[in-house]
């Protein structure tokens, strides 16, 4: 089972956002469920880099509403890519720009595996690891889900 899934699967059985049980797979290096509550996780969890940020925000993003990737513009998707990323990478939508590095913006590994997540939550669509390990700027991300919307018009 990919680390996807495995998140994905945690969130849905435990009831965590994928933020804690990231956090505390990370800290503790592994996930024992018998060690695993969402006291135990929120204990060992970090606060998020943006902590002027409510937790109804972040839930809100956990569980975002589901969007028609055909029915979307290019700027558009562009606008929600912006906002996922600047969730994660703690840094204003302002400062993203098409040509950013997703590294230079403060998104780690696993803040990528994290946006990835909410990217296929939001559009609804499944996207293979190694479809989107390679990409290191936010128009390698856009030019994706742009294939994406095409192949699914036909």
């Amino acid at each position: 089972m990919d680390k996807f899934k495995l998140v994905d699967e945690l969130v849905k059985a435990l009831g965590l956002s994928p933020q804690e049980i990231v956090r505390y797979w990370q800290n503790s290096g592994t996930v024992k469920s018998a060690l695993f509550s969402r006291s135990q996780a929120r204990k060992h969890g970090k606060r998020s880099k943006q902590t002027a940020k409510s937790e109804s925000e972040s839930e809100s993003r956990a569980n975002p509403k589901r969007l028609n990737l055909n029915f979307m513009t290019e700027s558009d998707i562009f606008e929600e890519l912006k906002k996922i990323i600047s969730e994660q990478a703690g840094v204003d939508e302002d400062d993203i720009l098409r040509g950013s590095n997703l590294t230079c913006l403060g998104v780690d590994s696993l803040d990528f595996v994290e946006m990835t997540m909410t990217i296929e939550r939001l559009f609804g669509i499944a996207i293979p690891d190694e479809d989107i390990k390679n990409k290191e700027t936010v128009q390698e991300i856009l030019d994706y889900l742009i294939e994406r919307k095409v192949m699914i018009n036909g």
